[in-house]
């Protein structure tokens, strides 16, 4: 299978679910340099969360679409196994990211305008920004 031209193997890999990609990419070192192509992960979260528009990439350089198909479904996973709490906090631009400590009554998070705020989830008010 290996030895196939690579366009070959890339389109045979982009019907695998994203378990049985991730399960590929410990044959060997080869297959795991195939199997995180960002062009392949753009489209197994294109196929799987049935995205029927172009994704945009990451505005992070490093950041590739395995990871955000990685965050996405681990927030499901906790979501299923109500490992989450619903806090309503006012925000006026959408959330990038979401920072949680179990231990502490606040939330981080970074939004589009690139700021970090944190806020307290008592009260839901914002305590600081930065940014």
């Amino acid at each position: 299978f290996l030895n196939l031209p690579l366009h070959l193997i890339e389109k045979i890999l982009s019907f695998l679910s994203p378990q049985s990609l991730l399960q590929f990419s410990q044959v060997c070192k080869y297959a795991q340099s195939i199997s995180f192509a960002n062009e392949l992960w753009c489209n197994v979260v294109k196929r799987h969360y049935q995205y029927r528009r172009t994704i945009p990439l990451p505005k992070e350089p490093k950041e590739h679409y395995y990871d955000y198909y990685y965050r996405r479904h681990e927030t499901a996973n906790n979501w299923k196994q109500s490992k989450c709490v619903v806090a309503k906090v006012q925000a006026k631009a959408p959330v990038q990211n979401l920072q949680i400590d179990k231990r502490s009554p606040t939330i981080l998070f970074s939004s589009c305008s690139n700021n970090i705020q944190e806020w307290d989830l008592n009260s839901g008010t914002c305590i600081s920004k930065i940014g």
